[in-house]
């Protein structure tokens, strides 16, 4: 899909042509676009995702309603005319990063999962408005957040941790079409599998794998044996990480990749199956991380990405296209306005991949709110939100000559 900033066949072919020609990460000419001038809680909750076939973005966040009552889970799409913002539930404090999460469909759905209170929440939408379902009451603990993937034919599944006793056993929700069907993953010795911060991915064969953070220092990672109707359990690593921040995913070949935040050491860690050894390896992608949150996704090409706020104040979107890690630094001035766009200290990086193995970043802004960063080769850019920059920069303007 092309951008709404060119009105000739010339220049839509010589866009089509530049994003060919673009690698991930270096290549880049990020701008920006304002989802929410002001959202409740700037650094709090945030999830992104692009659904297959699509370049427009959903993202959800803490926002109000359209009567101004906060404390709502908002979902915004990104349409040809400009976001388009719709209250999804309510959020019970206390709230804290990422309690929503999103993941793509594979017919440009997009659908996200939080909790409300002990309630787990699933909403998506599906081309024809926002449809919404709750897979469960629980005795939910509000550290972390439910998790969400779809296997074939759009069936979505949701994984949370449940302190209806102290083990805090994880389950399996997944939608049959009619209810939700849910289940209480088991190794075979009848004391199913216990941990919080758990994260959830499907591969293509719609085997089902969660990782979660097992006790004081484990991060394990258990998969579903659909012959068998038991999961095996491995060990992912060691770790004194506080409270670490787990995400899950899938990439070439169905191998899982694993990214893991340690909260208190502000480390972010990328750990991957080896399918030579047999086991998992990791090792350490950033220091000075000061988002409390990350997600973990896959481009089409099977090229691990993943974003944050470092500690010095900027944006950074990490990327491995099969040479090492790459470190794309987002700029902290919109070219195109010359606004401020430098993020919240603590603010989620939400990322996803259009349909160009290009990123989209939402973060949120300390002056211009949530806010998403692009390549404009290939997002669309609505006239209304054009001419919403170009207001930016002219406020801008206004007032540094007033000072």
């Amino acid at each position: 899909m092309t951008s709404y900033r060119t009105g000739s066949l010339s220049g839509v072919l010589a866009m089509l042509l530049a994003a060919a020609s673009h690698t991930l990460g270096a290549s880049i000419t990020w701008t920006f676009q304002q989802i929410d001038d002001s959202p409740s809680v700037p650094g709090g909750g945030l999830a992104m995702s692009i659904g297959e076939g699509s370049n427009f973005p959903k993202v959800f966040y803490e926002g109000s309603d359209s009567g101004g009552l906060e404390g709502q889970l908002v979902g915004a799409r990104l349409k040809p005319t400009g976001w388009k913002r719709s209250s999804l539930g309510f959020l019970t404090p206390p709230q804290c990063a990422s309690y929503v999460r999103s993941r793509p469909g594979q017919d440009g759905r997009v659908g996200a999962v939080w909790q409300n209170g002990t309630t787990v929440h699933f909403a998506q939408y599906a081309g024809q408005g926002w449809q919404s379902s709750t897979p469960t009451t629980s005795s939910l603990r509000t550290i972390g957040a439910p998790d969400l993937a779809y296997m074939s034919g759009n069936r979505p599944v949701v994984a949370y941790s449940d302190m209806a006793s102290a083990s805090f056993r994880i389950r399996v929700a997944a939608y049959d079409g009619g209810q939700w069907d849910i289940d209480a993953p088991d190794t075979g010795d009848g004391l199913g599998i216990n941990g919080r911060r758990v994260s959830m991915a499907v591969n293509s064969q719609d085997r089902i794998g969660v990782a979660y953070w097992g006790d004081t220092t484990e991060i394990n990672f258990a998969y579903e044996d659909p012959v068998a109707g038991t999961w095996n359990a491995v060990n992912v690593t060691s770790a004194s990480l506080g409270l670490p921040y787990l995400s899950l995913a899938f990439g070439s070949n169905d191998l899982p990749g694993l990214a893991y935040l340690g909260i208190s050491s502000h480390t972010l860690d990328y750990a991957w199956f080896d399918p030579v050894s047999g086991g998992w390896e990791s090792e350490t992608i950033a220091t000075g991380v000061e988002s409390e949150s990350v997600d973990l996704v896959f481009s089409r090409q099977g090229h691990p990405g993943m974003a944050y706020v470092g500690a010095d104040g900027a944006v950074h979107y990490r990327v491995n296209d099969g040479g090492g890690w790459a470190d794309v630094i987002l700029p902290l001035v919109d070219p195109v306005s010359g606004m401020n766009m430098a993020p919240v200290s603590d603010s989620v990086a939400a990322v996803a991949f259009d349909n160009n193995d290009l990123p989209v970043i939402s973060y949120f802004s300390v002056e211009a709110g949530l806010v998403m960063a692009y390549d404009p080769v290939t997002t669309p850019e609505p006239p209304s939100t054009l001419l919403l920059i170009a207001a930016w920069g002219a406020l801008a303007r206004r007032r540094r000559q007033r000072l």
